[in-house]
């Protein structure tokens, strides 16, 4: 039984590392026009996922930050009072 659910295990991580895009920084281009919004331009979808989490992160980081920090309930550490329902709840 052990041996089959370590088999199991095995087959589930090597099927995840072998559908794993890499992503290569250098095929992808983020170019902003006069208004600030961010077109990005990459050759596979992996790339261009990066490349839009990348522009968010350079526009709103804090928002990432937070976002974070309430899905792991420790929102009430960094904001206070305020944040802890939001713990409560997550």
């Amino acid at each position: 039984m052990l041996k089959s659910s370590l088999l199991i295990v095995f087959l589930i991580i090597n099927s995840f590392l072998l559908n794993a895009q890499s992503i290569d920084v250098k095929n992808i281009e983020i170019v902003r026009d006069s208004f600030g919004v961010p077109h990005i331009y990459a050759k596979s979808d992996a790339e261009l996922a990066y490349g839009l989490a990348w522009a968010h992160a350079e526009d709103d980081f804090k928002t990432i930050q937070e976002a974070y920090l309430a899905g792991n309930s420790l929102l009430s550490k960094h904001i206070g009072l305020r944040g802890a329902p939001i713990d409560f709840l997550s």
